[in-house]
């Protein structure tokens, strides 16, 4: 018969120390009984299923940890026969019922009992996976941008020559028949095409905006009566606006765009009726925020935040995973873009902030959104207006630019109904050669911003150098924000945004060309009406 010898001080204090280097490894570590009972974890691997102990793990029968546990158990004798586990990768079950992607490696020890000991690593794959699904979610929603960006400007071109077409048979058909029918038909349509090309540009984060230091509780009761319009009888709303809630900076309409996506989700999660709640106030990361899944993930400090509430069927998990995607939606076809969501994320990170949705099933859904504290504006004095120049006698002379002749066949016509004297050029290079050529004078250029080889801002700028008197207008349905935002910031209304109607390009012409003592008098925007 075999006699161990007894166990010696120094062999008492070894096993001590390898047992608290077990228990404090940052590498979930497990010993089991060939039945599956317990007979050792650790914290880490404690904290990774959900427990606040490895005591109150261990009160759980392993089995219960995978949902599929016969699965488990035929994956582990099967490894196991060659005494070795290597590299199994599994989904456990979490305390609170959520999954977990693990990798285990374990070998199976024979005590001198006889008894089998099964003693393994548990390593976490979930925030890897996590980490890497993100960046992969990332460089997709990247690249839907960029196509979403390019598909709006080649729309927004044609929107352009097909709003100023359809004025064009206005004006020459007369106010009844089936011509101005068809012309205002056309038109309707033209401008519902034109609001979803604004979201893509919203989506693709291309619109060039100006925004401005805000009240957030007094913005937001600003809109109640906007929002009551967007409600049936059998949907109130609550309001529980905290004046102390701070000022943000943001675009007032993006904000209303905001709030009005999340208030008709809302609406539509209780097709039976009941209340939406919108609610103000302070919040603190991350002592009010822990727990929560913000997107993107929030920076400790204080921020002002609203949330839209509802009691409606709510959303399971695997949609919530998905409801910031480009174009899914929950709704039938012909109901929603799947736009919604996708542009409030845009706009709510454009403002520097964070979005949380939190729903279940039958339980409704609630909408957090956090944006950055900034100091109240103070009264600060207005620039002076440059006094405007004496009044001209002649047309006032005009250079239209633009890559694609029908949108620049549209701005021509409309600017010489307008009294203007029009040159045109399809691209920057025509324009620049145009330009120096001309010994004549010119009063104003209207260039699209996207053209092949020379850009329209750096034509803008070029022009600006020779020729400093000449008054600038940028238009475009792709919104390179870079470079057209430092042009409005310095000039709000150097820019106007394709599609547009004739009556706006004339409006706006006749804004640059005041400076220069010009009037558009002969023909007036409603002219085009």
């Amino acid at each position: 018969m075999r006699h161990d010898p007894p166990a010696t001080p120094a062999d008492r204090v070894t096993g001590a120390s390898a047992r608290l280097v077990a228990e404090t490894a940052p590498l979930g570590l497990v010993a089991l009984r060939s039945d599956g009972s317990w007979v050792f974890a650790n914290a880490a691997v404690a904290r990774l299923l959900g427990y606040s102990d490895p005591e109150a793990l261990m009160r759980v029968p392993v089995w219960r940890l995978h949902r599929h546990p016969e699965v488990a158990l035929d994956i582990l004798r099967e490894r196991l026969g060659s005494g070795e586990l290597s590299d199994v990768r599994i989904e456990l079950q979490r305390r609170d019922g959520n999954p977990v992607q693990v990798r285990i490696h374990a070998r199976a020890l024979a005590l001198g009992t006889g008894e089998l000991l099964i003693v393994g690593s548990v390593e976490d794959l979930t925030r890897p996976m996590v980490e890497q699904e993100e960046s992969a979610h990332a460089e997709k929603m990247e690249a839907v941008a960029r196509f979403a960006a390019g598909v709006a400007h080649d729309y927004n071109n044609l929107l352009t020559s097909i709003i100023g077409e359809a004025r064009q048979l206005l004006s020459e058909g007369g106010a009844e028949g089936s011509v101005h029918a068809s012309a205002t038909a056309i038109l309707t349509a033209a401008r519902t095409a034109s609001r979803l090309t604004q979201r893509l540009l919203v989506f693709a984060k291309s619109e060039v905006v100006r925004t401005e230091i805000l009240d957030l509780a007094q913005a937001i009761r600003g809109l109640e009566g906007s929002m009551a319009g967007l409600l049936p009888e059998d949907v109130n709303v609550i309001w529980r606006v905290d004046a102390d809630t701070g000022f943000v900076r943001i675009a007032p309409r993006h904000l209303e765009h905001i709030i009005a996506n999340l208030v008709t989700n809302a609406r539509d999660a209780m097709p039976a009726g009941g209340a939406v709640v919108v609610e103000t106030g302070r919040t603190w990361a991350p002592d009010d925020t822990d727990g929560i899944d913000f997107h993107p993930p929030v920076l400790p400090g204080e921020y002002a935040s609203f949330a839209i509430g509802d009691r409606g069927v709510g959303m399971n998990r695997e949609v919530r995973r998905r409801i910031f995607d480009p174009f899914f939606t929950t709704k039938r076809v012909g109901e929603g873009a799947g736009l919604g969501l996708t542009t409030v994320y845009a706009l709510v990170q454009r403002a520097g902030g964070h979005i949380a949705v939190m729903s279940a099933p039958a339980y409704g859904t609630v909408a957090r959104v956090l944006l950055p504290l900034c100091p109240p504006v103070e009264g600060a004095a207005l620039p002076a207006k440059a006094a405007p120049k004496p009044r001209e006698s002649r047309r006032p002379v005009v250079l239209v630019v633009d890559d694609d002749a029908a949108v620049r066949n549209v701005m021509v016509r409309s600017l010489a109904r307008a009294g203007c004297e029009v040159l045109e050029a399809p691209d920057a290079l025509a324009a620049q050669a145009m330009v120096r050529g001309r010994q004549g004078p010119l009063d104003l250029m209207v260039t699209d911003v996207m053209m092949p080889r020379v850009k329209g801002t750096e034509l803008a700028r070029w022009l600006r150098a020779v020729r400093p008197d000449t008054a600038i207008l940028l238009v475009s349905g792709y919104l390179d924000s870079a470079q057209i935002q430092a042009w409005v910031d310095e000039d709000p209304d150097v820019f106007l945004s394709k599609p547009f109607e004739p009556a706006e390009l004339v409006e706006r012409a006749h804004a640059r060309l005041r400076t220069r003592g010009f009037g558009l008098g002969a023909a007036r925007p409603a002219d085009f009406r």
